[in-house]
């Protein structure tokens, strides 16, 4: 297990390190002082602070986004550079390295995740009109799904589900053509048109099951929820059969194709 995690570690320092992961991170923040300023200046007292601090929580999108591009190149330019030898000669077999690079995308995009939320929960603390302790939050009767801060870390939890999903699409790409530009490029693809796409299948029969019925997971963690065809658990069962899915591909595509 220490190996596994030190292996996991040196995964996530390659990433922190290239120049192009620091500039989406600097991006994401500025996206984060940006949103936020914007909402004190045209709505300062249109929220609560917990309110506030899941309604900023679609910026897990831009996350998102940053999970497509990492997990898309983290086995092709392994590839494309002809490092992959280098790493196959090691004594770390081909199914523990494929674990480690796609829970080093996980563990880097549950990071940028916890700043998110950090950020968001110290800048609407400093600059929240009512404080912490607003009058104006729901009460558990009143959203009917719990208190507001379970409610916060459920809709963060679920956020990086979302996040896992389409990551292991990119992953599961990457995997079986070695093509970063492939691999975003039809994740995001997926991204954009899934959802249409599940809305003309319809949500009875064998559509129930398809995927992006249910990656619209955040849904079950509002104060004002819709009522929806599908449960939270269902959701759920059905997002992490498909992951599982993806990296079985990904698993014997990767362990099986030749690389010298």
């Amino acid at each position: 297990m220490r190996s596994l995690a030190r292996l996991i570690w040196n995964e996530y320092l390659k990433m922190i390190y290239r120049t192009s992961t620091l500039v989406m991170c600097g991006g994401l923040m500025a996206l984060i002082l940006f949103s936020f300023a914007l909402d004190r200046w045209y709505n300062p007292f249109y929220t609560g602070y917990w309110q506030a601090v899941a309604s900023q929580s679609w910026l897990s999108f831009f996350i998102m986004v940053m999970a497509v591009i990492l997990a898309g190149r983290i086995i092709a330019d392994e590839f494309q550079w002809g490092t992959i030898k280098f790493l196959l000669i090691r004594p770390a077999g081909r199914s523990r390295i494929l674990f480690v690079k796609y829970g080093a995308v996980l563990c880097f995009c549950f990071f940028l995740l916890m700043v998110l939320f950090l950020c968001s929960m110290i800048l609407n603390w400093i600059f929240q009109p009512q404080g912490v302790a607003d009058p104006s939050l729901p009460s558990k009767e009143e959203n009917g799904n719990g208190s507001a801060v379970g409610m916060v870390l459920k809709l963060y939890a679920l956020r990086m589900v979302e996040i896992a999903v389409y990551a292991g699409i990119s992953f599961m790409i990457s995997a079986l053509f070695k093509s970063v530009a492939l691999a975003t490029g039809l994740t995001f693809f997926f991204m954009l048109f899934g959802p249409e796409t599940a809305n003309q299948l319809g949500t009875s029969g064998f559509g129930s099951y398809f995927l992006f019925h249910h990656t619209g997971l955040s849904q079950y963690a509002q104060w004002n929820v819709t009522e929806s065809v599908f449960s939270l658990a269902e959701s759920l069962g059905v997002v992490l059969i498909h992951l599982a899915i993806f990296y079985g591909i990904a698993w014997i595509r990767f362990t099986k194709q030749d690389v010298f």
